[in-house]
This record gives structure tokens, sequence and C-alpha cells, in this order.
């Protein structure tokens, strides 16, 4: 995994991601590539929205963290008994509580689907998408932060049924 991430930050240095890819910094592009590179060996769709959902947490931790935490979490993922789940549990509970930085922002603008000004979106927020599509982190949030979650995109489901 950080020979992948490694690649494809060299990659994103050659292509200057932040002007490719509206903002995005190298770090963040080789967190895409290096999950999207893992996605494709476990012969699973890579799908944009979604796989920046699954990387949300790990883009909110300091860049050495983000990509330990992420090499971690793929563990996790594939041999959940091999995975330090203590570590995973510390750093993603934390992660998911920060303030969404900038390039979150500006990506979302003004979110129609949870009618929320850019201003009022947290990563809480954006865990609910993480949710919604399953993604395996949330299960390893505090019980009072998944339910907090959980809560919101039932919110989020029956206000759309609604309409």
């Amino acid at each position: 995994m950080r020979k992948s991430y490694l690649k494809h930050y060299r990659l994103a240095i050659e292509m200057d991601t932040a002007t490719i890819l509206d903002g995005t910094s190298p770090h963040q592009a080789a967190l895409y590539g290096a999950l999207g590179s893992r996605m494709k060996a476990r012969r699973q769709a890579v799908v944009e929205i979604i796989t920046w959902m699954e990387l949300l947490p790990f883009m909110l931790l300091e860049e050495t963290e983000g990509i330990e935490t992420l090499s971690e979490y793929v563990v996790y993922q594939e041999m959940p008994k091999k995975a330090n789940q203590q570590l995973l549990r510390r750093r993603l509970n934390l992660a998911i509580q920060r303030p969404l930085p900038e390039f979150w922002l500006k990506k979302l603008g003004e979110d129609p689907v949870m009618e929320m000004p850019k201003g009022e979106m947290t990563a809480i927020n954006l865990a609910v998408i993480g949710f919604v599509n399953q993604c395996a982190w949330v299960n390893l949030l505090e019980p009072e932060l998944y339910e907090r979650i959980r809560a919101k995109a039932e919110e989020i489901m029956n206000d759309i049924a609604g309409e």
C-alpha cells in the first residue's frame, strides 16, 4: 500500500493534480490512487464519490498518519483479525470529528442533497455518505458517534422519501 501511495504521489506531482483535479493535493491524489488500485486488485468497482468517501477520515489525518492508517485499514478490510483495530478506532474517531479542510468545502459548495450551507458541512455530515454506502470504517466508530451518523442518515432518507 505504501509503495502504491508513493507511486501515485510521484505521478500526482508530475501531472500537477492541483490544476487537473481542481485543487486536489498530491497526498489526496496518492491516497485515491493507492486505494483505487487496491480496489481494482480486489475486483471492486472504483466509483469516484464512494472512493472519496472511503478516504474521508484518512485525508483528515496528518499525511503520514493518513497513509499509515489507510494501510492498516486495507488489512482490516481483507484480514480483520490481523489489523490493529485499536489504532484504527482511535485515529478514525478523532479524524471524523475534525473540521473539514478547505479542499472538501470547495468541492462540495452548497450541498443540494443534505440542504446544508457549506459552512455547516462537517466530517460527521459527510460520514453519512460513508454510512449509506457501507464504508467499512463506519463500523470502527465509537457507538455514540456511529449513532449520530446513523440518525443523520435516517433523517436525510426520511426527508427524501417524504418529498
